[in-house]
């Protein structure tokens, strides 16, 4: 299969933004994949790290299965229906151009009690968004407009809070976005931030700072063969209890509820 010839089962109506890309409808072989809005809990597609592109392997990096892996994820999740899929970022490994055609590339929106918010920490340190050979991968921000904008919008919202990130928030390797201490602030200081999802890292890791869970998932590229794929559905219960069932090379985790 090529990039033209995508045979994965997952809609074209989707959200696409830097980091993250929110996928809202389900595959041709279902019209529709969001949940009874009125249904008790909520469940979430989440997979990462794809890096699909149409060249050999390096490293144990396997650019190619990512279509053959996703098409499993798929099928999954065409069984499992969850309310909405999202893809953490690093979707493809290189592109010969920039879609800049979003206006913003971070936001939030509702569903079903929960309030998620899409962080974009693919700015350089002089605040300049990412672009076409224009910025280094270690060179990962969150810039003040953005702080401020999270700031308000929690400030807002009485619901509890899942954040969705790609670069990681809870580290101050090269792993990590370089002011993240100045975002966790923001989130603690909301008291109603149950968990941040992430990837960037390429591996399986878990932290709790300041009573917010910081999961990182693995990366679907890594690995060769079906067996070292890596994608998760993340269940909220309705009092706030997150559970997160891994499949393949993914760690499943539990997380109780704070509400």
């Amino acid at each position: 299969m090529t990039n033209d010839n995508h045979h994965v089962r997952l809609g074209r109506r989707t959200f696409l933004r830097h980091g993250t890309l929110v996928l809202t409808a389900a595959s041709c072989g279902s019209s529709r994949l969001l949940a009874d809005a009125d249904s008790p809990g909520l469940s979430v597609g989440l997979l990462t790290d794809l890096h699909y592109a149409d060249k050999a392997p390096a490293g144990n990096r396997y650019y190619r299965q990512t279509l053959a892996k996703l098409e499993e994820a798929a099928q999954q999740f065409e069984q499992d229906k969850p309310s909405f899929l999202v893809e953490l970022g690093d979707f493809v490994d290189a592109a010969d151009s920039v879609d800049v055609e979003q206006e913003t590339s971070y936001y939030s929106f509702d569903q079903k009690g929960i309030h998620f918010v899409v962080l974009d920490s693919c700015f350089r340190s002089d605040g300049q968004p990412y672009g076409r050979k224009n910025s280094h991968w270690t060179d990962t921000n969150i810039p003040p407009a953005q702080v401020e904008w999270l700031e308000s919008d929690l400030k807002a919202n009485d619901r509890p809070v899942v954040v969705f990130a790609h670069q990681r928030l809870d580290v101050s390797n090269h792993y990590g976005v370089k002011n993240n201490a100045d975002v966790r602030k923001v989130l603690e200081s909301a008291g109603n931030v149950l968990a941040v999802l992430q990837g960037h890292s390429h591996k399986n890791d878990l932290r709790q700072i300041g009573n917010i869970h910081y999961g990182t998932l693995v990366a679907m590229v890594e690995g060769d063969g079906a067996e070292n794929n890596g994608y998760c559905r993340l269940e909220i219960e309705p009092d706030g209890t997150l559970k997160l069932t891994g499949f393949r090379n993914q760690q499943s985790r539990r997380w109780e509820g704070q509400r």
